[in-house]
């Protein structure tokens, strides 16, 4: 009689420890499924690569973390400027988030990143973001196929065509001819300074024409009283830095070629300078180059008020956008006392300067 209270209390024991357990699993399971429902409606579906156990995981973790991750740091919308290099993993840019105070829990972000596969489809480039992003919407920024900005370096000497095409070929929203027209429209080609850019994908070219102006006379400021030493208005100063700009190929020869022009203008005398008629003559489909090089006797005497081997003076507006070494020139020249100036014959970009007409004839090449 009593083995057989104790078989049946033993057997009740077990019946309570199955309940149990099977009450636990499949709560556990309810809770499970709630939880990835919600994530997938929230984030999406886990990445393909992951295994049973890591999707497992990861959803437990982001359903405890998902508030945090559609949670704004603040509600301005106050741009930061996220650079991201070739190379950086998920860690590294977590962590740069939240020093930005772009995000506040590096560890979730990055529990969002593997579980849609993010920390290994982050993107380098520059990033526009803003402090009332969520976390879920700075990471979708960072996987998108091109960055919120491209970095946009203007070479020195460029025209507004090479500009324009330039741009385009980043993947801004305008064409090359919407910005090519839009400088010619603000008088604007000679003031867009040679620099780095950093320019948002959607910006128009006006406010890109309008960042490089200011940019050229927040630079140009600084040469004012050099300027006026030489006798010359910014407008002046920019015409004449254009020309020096596409004439030297060394930097160091700027001031002298500064030098040769101005002394030229002062004594009345013709400027005489080929890339003068080359802005005339525009594009060179035989040199595939808005720049045609060698020029012929007949391109020299093409009717431009551009042209300097016809007009006295300087032309009527700069010729290309000189960068800040030529505009520096103009306003600080080499003192000399020479009226010409010819390529050496080795091809090295310098050249012979002379102070007659006879010296400059002696330096033709063979």
């Amino acid at each position: 009689m009593a083995k057989t209270k104790k078989h049946s209390q033993t057997k009740f024991l077990l019946l309570i420890i199955i309940f149990t357990t099977l009450c636990a699993l499949t709560g556990g399971a309810t809770y499970y499924y709630k939880a990835s429902q919600r994530i997938q409606s929230v984030i999406g579906s886990p990445a393909k690569n992951l295994s049973p156990l890591q999707t497992f995981t990861l959803t437990i973790k982001l359903s405890q973390e998902i508030n945090e991750l559609t949670s704004s740091p603040s509600k301005e919308k106050q741009t930061v400027v996220l650079e991201i290099l070739q190379g950086k993993n998920a860690t590294t840019i977590s962590n740069k988030l939240k020093q930005l105070d772009l995000i506040h829990q590096p560890e979730a972000f990055i529990h969002f990143l593997i579980y849609t596969g993010g920390d290994t489809n982050l993107r380098s480039g520059t990033y526009i973001l803003n402090k009332a992003m969520n976390p879920i919407e700075i990471g979708n920024a960072l996987q998108s196929n091109q960055s919120s900005t491209i970095r946009f370096h203007l070479m020195d000497g460029w025209r507004c065509e090479e500009i324009g095409n330039a741009l385009a070929a980043s993947g801004m929203s305008f064409s090359a001819q919407d910005f090519i027209d839009t400088v010619h429209q603000q008088d604007a080609e000679g003031y867009l300074l040679p620099d780095t850019y950093f320019i948002r994908r959607d910006a128009s070219a006006k406010s890109i024409i309008y960042s490089m102006r200011e940019n050229f006379y927040s630079y140009a400021s600084q040469l004012n009283n050099g300027f006026s030493a030489q006798g010359l208005s910014l407008e002046q100063a920019t015409i004449l830095a254009s020309i020096v700009q596409r004439e030297a190929i060394v930097q160091e020869e700027m001031p002298i070629i500064a030098s040769v022009f101005l002394n030229r203008i002062n004594n009345n005398m013709k400027l005489e300078a080929d890339p003068t008629v080359q802005y005339a003559i525009g594009y060179s489909s035989s040199n595939n180059s808005w720049w045609k090089s060698p020029l012929s006797l007949t391109d020299l005497t093409i009717d431009s008020p551009y042209n300097t081997y016809i007009y006295k003076g300087l032309p009527p507006s700069p010729i290309c956008n000189p960068g800040k070494a030529a505009l520096k020139a103009v306003a600080f020249p080499a003192e000399t006392n020479y009226f010409y100036f010819r390529a050496l014959c080795d091809h090295s970009g310098q050249h012979y300067f002379s102070s007659t007409f006879e010296e400059h004839v002696n330096h033709t090449c063979p």
